[in-house]
């Protein structure tokens, strides 16, 4: 969304009289168009992060005391906001610190982002003073930043400002004070900027080329085998939503290898989503009881039931984006994906597909219930309803 422009060129004109507030106000000009021009590339749901060529793009840390202050202290942090507001805090900067006490906020909420503003039109003197100046001066100015904290139930009805920047999550503890919620995961432009997201991507590609791999090896299976009818029935359901999850995946994996770390997070995330959809549409295709006797067959193999099959693809399908708070898509993308790829590991080694389980057929592997479920691309799912975790102090580097 385009932010309007609010500092206008100066209405330069012969004979008058130039002071400091005429230069202020050309470079405040300035300022804004160059923010207006970031503005074009970004918006509310493409924001944050900066990728930088040697190191991580943040190093902070965060601490609540037992008399709720809030203590940042920021170390390096090259971001840029919705409207196009850069924030550069680095070595040649100089760090940013501050306090503010929590006591005023709103005991009724339970969450709370820690937002940094960044006011490019307020400056404040930097560097080293020149004492053979007269008068003496600091030689550059920055940009001027504060800190606020804001409901999430307010950001999640207004969005984040035009020139704010989301850095901590934290919530109000059983004690009456507060705790950060230590896996917020800040927006960022490109997965290469934070190392949870450079994980999710690691794992996402393997998803991918797995995904490809079980489904030509069980489509092949399905297509030189003859079943009875209600075998045949199963198969060829399953080789449908096979080929049309087949036709997607082979689609991203290339753009996966090539744009690598540099994809969006909206961008592997909407490539998740719309997998679901995909995959979910070929179930809703089926007519009459197709559908609930393809997830019953899954149940048989698997210990999702059927009605988990199908909230799965549901809860995906409808989970909303958020650029300020990505944690949770990322947990119901990681559950989806996690699931996704156990069953079809497991249908992938079966002798063939559409034998019932009870029917005494045997899988190659030796398959059991069990085995799947401590592990897949995620690790255990026992941790699906953790709670986040939460602590005192945070440091993000």
């Amino acid at each position: 969304m385009a932010e309007n422009i609010k500092h206008f060129p100066v209405n330069w004109i012969d004979g008058m009289k130039i002071n400091k507030k005429h230069f202020i106000e050309l470079q405040d000009n300035v300022e804004d168009l160059i923010r207006d021009a970031r503005n074009l590339e970004v918006n509310e749901l493409n924001y944050g992060l900066l990728s930088t060529p040697l190191s991580r793009p943040f190093n902070y840390s965060i601490s609540i005391d037992t008399h709720n202050e809030l203590s940042v202290n920021i170390k390096m942090l090259k971001a840029i906001t919705p409207a196009g507001g850069r924030i550069e805090i680095t070595d040649f900067t100089g760090e940013f610190s501050e306090k503010i006490e929590l006591k005023d906020l709103d005991n009724k909420e339970n969450n709370y982002f820690l937002l940094l503003n960044v006011d490019p039109y307020t400056r404040v003197p930097s560097g080293e003073q020149n004492m053979e100046e007269v008068p003496p001066r600091f030689p550059h100015a920055l940009s001027k930043y504060h800190l606020t904290s804001v409901a999430e139930s307010e950001v999640n009805h207004n969005n984040i400002g035009a020139l704010q920047f989301p850095i901590a999550k934290f919530k109000a503890s059983t004690d009456g004070g507060y705790e950060i919620i230590t896996n917020y995961i800040p927006p960022s432009l490109t997965l290469n900027n934070h190392p949870s997201l450079i994980s999710l991507f690691e794992n996402y590609d393997l998803f991918f080329k797995q995904l490809e791999f079980y489904a030509i090896q069980i489509n092949r299976k399905i297509k030189f085998r003859t079943n009875n009818e209600d075998e045949n029935l199963i198969a060829n359901m399953v080789f449908d939503v096979c080929d049309k999850a087949l036709r997607f995946v082979e689609l991203q994996i290339s753009k996966n290898k090539w744009i690598n770390y540099n994809l969006k997070p909206i961008e592997l995330l909407d490539n998740v989503i719309t997998l679901s959809r995909t995959i979910k549409n070929s179930f809703d295709y089926f007519s009459g009881d197709g559908k609930e006797m393809l997830f019953n067959y899954f149940s048989e193999w698997t210990d999702i039931t059927s009605g988990d099959y199908e909230r799965l693809f549901t809860d995906t399908i409808n989970v909303k984006y958020k650029a300020y708070d990505i944690d949770p898509i990322i947990e119901q993308a990681k559950d989806f994906m996690t699931k996704l790829d156990q069953l079809f590991s497991i249908l992938n080694q079966l002798d063939y597909i559409g034998k019932k389980r009870d029917a005494g057929i045997f899988v190659n592997e030796n398959i059991l219930k069990n085995d799947r479920k401590t592990s897949g691309l995620f690790g255990s799912d026992s941790d699906d309803d953790r709670e986040a975790p939460s602590s005192p102090t945070f440091l993000a580097d």
